[in-house]
């Protein structure tokens, strides 16, 4: 099972979300967005592509109209393992994110997260923290997405973006 994981787009359109992003996407078996789309057109996009394939969190800086129709966090449980997504819906500074994160979860095999938009992958205590960092090129920061390989064990992988 390949999960796609992407985050903090902040686009206004979805034609502007990078093709290669989508391209990497389109060769998942999941795609979940951890929120930060920014605006609905966004989101529609992303269902309309990928359909029964796709879920998504709300983010800290999505319209309210989003923020009612997404939710704060969820699990996903696949191949015996569980999978939490969220964005900080708090918002607040990436100092100790992860300890706050934690605290939403039981029995978390592996938390999905973003807000910080540096991408990072890695365990504590026994949990797998999967951050794809920003779904956008700024200036020198380049785009990327996660991608997850689940099986007996989740591994994960950064795909940066050109």
């Amino acid at each position: 099972m390949r999960i796609g994981v992407v985050g903090d787009t902040h686009a206004y359109y979805f034609e502007d979300i990078p093709e290669a992003i989508i391209s990497h996407l389109k060769d998942t078996d999941l795609v979940v967005h951890l929120g930060d789309f920014t605006n609905k057109n966004i989101l529609d996009g992303f269902k309309e592509l990928f359909g029964e394939r796709f879920k998504a969190v709300a983010g800290n800086t999505d319209l309210p109209e989003l923020k009612k129709i997404l939710p704060r966090k969820l699990v996903i449980e696949e191949k015996g393992k569980r999978i939490g997504a969220i964005h900080p819906y708090w918002g607040g500074p990436p100092e100790g994110i992860e300890e706050r994160i934690r605290k939403e979860f039981e029995n978390t095999d592996v938390i999905l997260y973003a807000h910080t938009h540096k991408p990072c992958i890695k365990e504590i205590d026994g949990v797998l923290f999967v951050n794809p960092g920003q779904g956008y090129k700024l200036y020198t920061v380049k785009a990327s997405i996660a991608v997850l390989e689940v099986g007996e064990r989740v591994r994960g992988e950064i795909i940066f973006i050109d």
